[in-house]
């Protein structure tokens, strides 16, 4: 088993290396425009969640079919809803946005859960979340983790 430097290291890396991806595949160009990503601070082996706005800016519908976190061992999309007065979270396999529009996540609806924390998450890190598109594209962006 790594120890938690390593482990840290680790994740560091990839955080640093998907920021230099983000760089080159969310710009004024990009069908994506994310604003506002956040995530929940979490401690290891927990979960959390992460939100963001994802307003679609090309002329086709724009679906996301898989989300990945490299801080999290399994990380995907979920909605809360209410059944029989009670809150539940499901899954939501495909998110399409129409041209034009945008998906709003925010606690208490569409978000994206973050699974086994592979390290502490704490207000004022940042964490690269990446959204999958059903096409091969991949938007990244950077959470800010905040209570």
């Amino acid at each position: 088993m790594p120890s938690r430097s390593a482990s840290v290291a680790s994740a560091v890396m990839a955080v640093v290396t998907v920021g230099t991806l983000a760089a080159c595949v969310v710009g004024k160009d990009a069908p994506v425009r994310p604003s506002g990503p956040w995530m929940r601070p979490g401690e290891v082996g927990e979960m959390t969640a992460a939100y963001a706005t994802l307003r679609n800016a090309a002329r086709d519908t724009l679906r996301i079919v898989a989300v990945e976190i490299d801080a999290a061992g399994h990380a995907s999309l979920h909605r809360t809803v209410d059944s029989a007065g009670t809150a539940r979270m499901v899954p939501v396999d495909t998110l399409a946005i129409a041209p034009g529009d945008s998906a709003a996540m925010a606690p208490g609806g569409l978000h994206v859960m973050a699974h086994g924390l592979r390290v502490r998450l704490l207000p004022g890190d940042t964490v690269a979340v990446r959204f999958l598109g059903a096409r091969g594209d991949t938007t990244v962006v950077r959470a800010l983790v905040r209570q």
